[in-house]
């Protein structure tokens, strides 16, 4: 089985086209994969003599996130679903450093850091990426409208002067 199936819902052979969102998304995490990068460069220029250890494990830290973001930014371009999940996390992770510098003279990275994640997190949530991810849900495509009846009993299970449906109790 090969990992570059087509995603559900998908037609022909040709990969799916990202919409304009998510390009712009992908785009974001690609900025987000280079600036690791920067920051793992800035590691190993700055290591410090006495704790080599510490700057190495640090950049090669950066270093594998900054390959994984950019393994979800073509998950994104080419419209799989499985990059949703780890793009979602990494923005979590950034609005919780983000938080941490918020305010004295440290809250323009604050703000530097939370836009972004916050418009990321907006347009993998939103119902165009979600259809361009996930495709059509299964119910959608056979006509089970379940969530129409959501609440209602079925039509063959007896109900109560009062609409609710009795409960039914047998001894044992």
């Amino acid at each position: 089985m090969s990992s570059e199936q087509p995603r559900p819902g998908a037609t022909g052979g040709a990969p799916p086209e990202p919409g304009p969102a998510l390009r712009v998304a992908a785009g974001l995490v690609g900025l987000e994969a280079l600036g690791l990068l920067g920051l793992a460069v800035s590691e190993l220029v700055n290591i410090d003599a006495d704790r080599p250890s510490v700057g190495i494990t640090t950049a090669v830290f950066f270093v594998l996130y900054a390959v994984g973001l950019g393994a979800c930014v073509r998950g994104l371009l080419l419209a799989r679903s499985w990059s949703r999940g780890p793009v979602v996390l990494a923005q979590l992770l950034e609005l919780g450093v983000a938080w941490s510098f918020r305010g004295g003279s440290t809250t323009w990275v604050a703000i530097l850091l939370a836009v972004p994640a916050v418009v990321v997190l907006a347009v993998v949530f939103s119902p165009s990426t979600t259809q361009a991810l996930f495709g059509e849900r299964a119910s959608d495509a056979d006509g089970d409208d379940r969530d129409a009846h959501r609440g209602r009993p079925p039509e063959d299970q007896p109900t109560g002067a009062n609409g609710h449906r009795a409960a039914l109790m047998t001894e044992t």
